[in-house]
């Protein structure tokens, strides 16, 4: 979020990149480790949509 707020190239730079390697990692670590749990299984969807918020 502060990143999204910053004047400049900077928030914008840091901004894109977080965005970036969110959506690329989001849940691969989870898939090629096998890793599951009902908290995740919950907070996925509630973390994508907070992704959007801001927009």
């Amino acid at each position: 979020m502060i990143t999204f707020y910053m004047d400049g190239w900077q928030g914008t730079g840091g901004c894109t990149t977080i965005f970036t390697a969110a959506a690329i990692t989001d849940g691969f670590i989870a898939r090629k480790m096998n890793l599951n749990s009902t908290f995740g299984a919950f907070l996925d969807p509630v973390a994508d949509k907070l992704m959007f918020l801001p927009l």
